[in-house]
């Protein structure tokens, strides 16, 4: 899917949200999806405000609209070169959503994984 999307994996970069994303999937628990993934693209500026959120590959239907909602206001922290929390600017992260489907008595849910 990436190299048909042109997409090459270059930033050295090392992101990590500050533990907030986990609990807004939340919501999705239970919900029933036909694809086991979607991957979102994530642009930053210089301080990690984020400046765009696009979708590379998602569920196909709604979801995909709030699942860009809550990634935008997702708060990030980095370590890039010795530096902490600065970036270049338009630096990019690749982030997968990941369905789980239900198993046994445990309803389905949303997972999220940094690529």
């Amino acid at each position: 899917m990436f190299k048909s999307k042109n997409i090459d994996f270059t930033d050295k970069i090392n992101y990590r949200e500050k533990a907030k994303l986990h609990k807004d999937l939340e919501q999705f628990k239970g919900i029933e999806l036909e694809k086991s993934y979607g991957i979102y693209e994530i642009t930053f500026a210089q301080d990690l405000t984020i400046k765009n959120v696009a979708e590379i590959s998602g569920f196909k239907n709604s979801i995909d609209e709030k699942l860009i909602e809550i990634i935008k206001i997702t708060e990030w922290t980095s370590f890039y070169k010795g530096m902490k929390d600065k970036v270049p600017e338009n630096s990019k992260l690749l982030i997968g959503i990941y369905y789980c489907p239900k198993e046994k008595e445990n309803p389905s849910f949303l997972s999220q994984y940094y690529l």
